[in-house]
């Protein structure tokens, strides 16, 4: 039975990056400063496009945004296997190494793929469970008719989903310690993490998700805000603030994936 603690493991998390907060922000300048672009490019557009059809502009937007995709995720690849190193670092007691800001090798192409390849899967396990439940709370509710049927139904759905989409969350960290073995070297091997997972699966399961809860919240708040007061300077501001808390909670999953690890794989 595995003796992981939610959360000391969860505080040590945000503690990795709460102390070592320079250290994460350089080593994930070029993915913060793309995030930030894209959320205030993002306020600007919906901004513009309001009430338009100007699709010389939406096609430009398109444009900016598909290249700052890819180059968010160019970022996010080497960051992750930074933080990845750097924790383990931490967590064993020994002096990181001296990580560059940005780099290519064997193993990010390996953790790009794997990404792509997980991303695909849960994408279409997703549009499934979202097609089945949507079409029968939405065959249901209409069959009542009325139009605060059809609201409902949508609301209905929406909660649906989201609460069969904990099976794909608990999946998901089932197969974390691939990603923390790949930023090491190793071989990828779905099955070796479903193995490792297995005593604390539930334990770790819930470590992701405490360490997620603060940073859910404030973005939940701050959308609200933003629904309220849709005006231009406070959406951009907000958006800033939503680009920072996501790195940062991006970074905090990332240390609590390879504390988890280290922590149920003995040699780690």
């Amino acid at each position: 039975m595995s003796t992981l603690s939610v959360t000391v493991t969860a505080q040590n998390a945000w503690n990795v990056i709460r102390f070592n907060f320079q250290t994460i922000v350089r080593l994930g300048m070029i993915l913060l400063a793309l995030m930030v672009i894209g959320e205030i490019l993002g306020a600007i557009g919906e901004n513009s496009m309001a009430g338009t059809q100007n699709m010389a502009m939406a096609g430009v937007l398109g444009l900016i945004g598909l290249v700052l995709l890819i180059g968010t995720i160019a970022a996010y690849i080497p960051f992750s296997v930074n933080v990845h190193l750097f924790t383990l670092a931490v967590g064993a007691g020994r002096a990181p190494e001296d990580l560059p800001m940005f780099r290519w090798r064997k193993i990010e192409w390996l953790y790009l793929l794997w990404v792509i390849i997980l991303g695909i899967c849960f994408a279409i396990i997703f549009m499934i469970v979202a097609f089945i439940v949507g079409g029968i709370f939405g065959f249901g509710m209409a069959a009542g008719g009325g139009t605060g049927g059809l609201g409902m139904a949508a609301i209905m759905t929406a909660a649906m989903i989201f609460i069969l989409l904990f099976p794909l969350y608990y999946l998901a960290s089932r197969l974390s310690f691939l990603f923390v073995e790949i930023a090491q070297g190793m071989k990828p091997d779905i099955g070796a993490s479903w193995k490792q997972t297995a005593p604390g699966h539930f334990k770790i399961f819930l470590t992701y998700l405490l360490i997620s809860l603060p940073f859910l919240a404030a973005t939940i708040v701050l959308a609200i805000i933003v629904a309220l007061l849709p005006v231009l300077v406070l959406q951009i501001v907000i958006g800033v603030l939503v680009a920072f808390i996501n790195f940062i909670w991006t970074a905090c999953l990332l240390a609590g994936m390879a504390l988890c690890y280290q922590h149920e794989v003995p040699a780690a």
